[in-house]
């Protein structure tokens, strides 16, 4: 959605959140090692616990993966350590679209929630590794578009075994042939709990889902994720996924070869092609005969990868409206933001962002440990009616708004909120019913106003 504004606002800082609120898990493709194996779940707790397992940047720039890159975002460097951060990787090449509908994805999920049920995975990332091909000829690979779907799907049958979660998709490799303008919609796909992230932090196209995911680990579940107040992300740069980057190891043999007729810009370290050295920030257009080049210091090159800083207002409200997940820039505020939480559909829906997602996953998950409490319990009833006795749900329907509803108003994640259970008939059914209704607090997404000159007031 778009979100036309025109005034400052003050910076402020966002206290971190219920422990288990933040508890996130990273699908990615990546390669193993004897400390970290394939499709198996590991709860780091710091950046040093990825670290102890093989992460490291030389590693990814090595294999042409992000695994170090997105998990040292969720911890913007360590300064996130302590947020809970499940760690899965999956070999390269993996479909996400079969792999994301699979038992095997469901129960690595589940064990999250094993040990310590609190513990388990409240939000997924789902992420690629870096493209080593131009652009995919549609906006995306086929495999990012089709995943979206599957989530959803997985999502609303473990929500119903009582595992609540939203997730991110990267929307890695985009075609550097579309525009704002062109690309998809993503609000007519109707997956409310799975939003598309279309920017990164480097043009290597790859999107910041490590970023996001850390960003949400540090707020409440209703709290606004592009709330300008809060301060920009601490990334100095940002593109969006049309881009490919190129590292050293293209001399190994391990990387990707240059594209003739493309134009490669420089970064990190001088690099050198076809015998002329380049600095940083310079750029060199590939001819036949010529599609490697070297470096000693670990420069890299890449094609495409749009700056954020470069896309117009109009630009960034195309994207809005299609319901992308985005890093954006403020007018008259320095660096970058997210433009909201969006999921992949229609705007107009209240589960069209991640934050209503998130309360009600929340609230859903504490009904149902409500519920489990009372389960095998001998109910009294109302002689003359069959009924569980008011008196009875009464106490129970406080309980509720007491342990659950009232703490989220307090900490103004939610404006609202009330749980009506009844019991007809529950002399012969042993059912009963709730119906629990939340009153938002909505996110400010637009102002408008006047301006205007009066020789009175």
């Amino acid at each position: 959605m778009q979100h036309p504004i025109s005034i400052t606002v003050d910076n402020n800082n966002v206290s971190l959140p219920v422990s288990e609120d933040g508890v996130m898990m990273m699908f990615i493709q990546g390669v193993s090692n004897p400390a970290l194996q394939y499709n198996t779940a590991y709860l780091l707790t710091q950046l040093a616990d990825g670290v102890a397992l093989g992460l490291s940047e030389a590693s990814d720039e090595a294999n042409n993966v992000a695994m170090f890159q997105q998990v040292n975002e969720f911890y913007d460097g360590g300064i996130n350590d302590g947020a809970l951060l499940w760690l899965v990787i999956v070999p390269v090449g993996t479909a996400y679209a079969t792999y994301c509908a699979s038992e095997q994805c469901a129960a690595l999920i589940r064990y999250t929630g094993q040990a310590t049920p609190v513990n388990r995975a409240k939000m997924l990332g789902v992420c690629y590794p870096v493209p080593q091909t131009t652009q995919s000829a549609g906006d995306f690979p086929a495999d990012v578009l089709a995943t979206i779907p599957v989530l959803q799907a997985q999502q609303q049958a473990m929500f119903k075994q009582g595992f609540q979660w939203s997730a991110i998709v990267d929307g890695y490799n985009m075609s550097s042939a579309v525009t704002p303008a062109t690309i998809g919609d993503m609000s007519t796909y109707g997956t409310f709990a799975v939003s598309l992230c279309i920017t990164g932090t480097q043009p290597n196209g790859v999107s910041g889902v490590g970023l996001a995911l850390g960003r949400f680990a540090r707020i409440s579940v209703g709290h606004g994720f592009g709330e300008v107040a809060d301060g920009p992300v601490t990334t100095p740069s940002a593109y969006l996924t049309n881009g490919v980057a190129i590292g050293e190891n293209i001399i190994s043999g391990t990387g990707g070869i240059l594209q003739v007729g493309l134009t490669y810009l420089v970064f990190n370290a001088p690099v050198t092609y076809n015998n002329v050295a380049y600095q940083p920030g310079q750029s060199f257009v590939v001819v036949a005969g010529h599609t490697n080049f070297t470096t000693s210091a670990g420069g890299f090159v890449a094609t495409g990868g749009t700056p954020v800083g470069t896309l117009s207002p109009t630009y960034i409200d195309q994207l809005g409206i299609k319901q992308y997940l985005f890093l954006r820039t403020w007018a008259n505020h320095a660096g970058f933001y997210w433009n909201d939480g969006a999921t992949c559909t229609s705007p107009t829906q209240q589960l069209s962002s991640q934050e209503y997602n998130r309360v009600a996953n929340a609230l859903s998950a504490d009904a149902l440990t409500f519920f489990i409490g009372e389960m095998g319990a001998n109910l009294p009833i109302n002689t003359a009616t069959g009924s569980v006795s008011s008196s009875w749900l009464n106490v129970q329907q406080g309980q509720f708004q007491t342990s659950y509803i009232n703490p989220l108003v307090n900490s103004g994640d939610i404006s609202g909120g009330s749980m009506i259970i009844t019991g007809p008939n529950f002399n012969t059914t042993k059912t009963l019913n709730f119906t629990l209704t939340i009153v938002p607090t909505p996110i400010l997404g637009s102002v408008t106003g006047v301006i205007q000159f009066s020789s009175t007031l």
